[in-house]
């Protein structure tokens, strides 16, 4: 992993490393603190599922910033559209919800498709 720079990075930036249990995590920055050295991810993903859904504290050594995915996984949708119901962006909510509904429909449809096209640049 490569260490992450405080000022290459901002809240809402997708990251991938591991956890001080070892797990592989997936999440987006939360909050970056300029006087605390740990960053503070959400996890979305992990090879341990206890992990998401909690915040993780993590250093910068065991971390790399990920590049936005032009992909989404149904429950990486799922989970989106929670956070977008969550921080009341409807807009955010109606764009994931229509890019479920074509995921739905492309699965209804016998078009065996994993990903769905999808940008969550911000």
């Amino acid at each position: 992993m490569s260490n992450i720079k405080r000022d290459k990075v901002n809240v809402g930036d997708w990251v991938r490393g591991f956890a001080k249990n070892g797990a592989l995590i997936q999440g987006y920055m939360e909050n970056i603190d300029p006087i605390d050295p740990l960053f503070k991810i959400r996890v979305i993903d992990s090879d341990d599922k206890d992990l998401i859904g909690y915040t993780l504290n993590m250093d910068d050594s065991l971390m790399e910033k990920m590049q936005p995915a032009s992909t989404l996984t149904e429950s990486q949708l799922n989970y989106l559209i929670d956070i977008a119901l969550e921080t009341n962006d409807k807009e955010w909510f109606l764009e994931l919800s229509s890019a479920l509904k074509r995921f739905n429909r492309n699965t209804a449809n016998n078009i065996s498709q994993e990903f769905i096209e999808f940008s969550i640049e911000r």
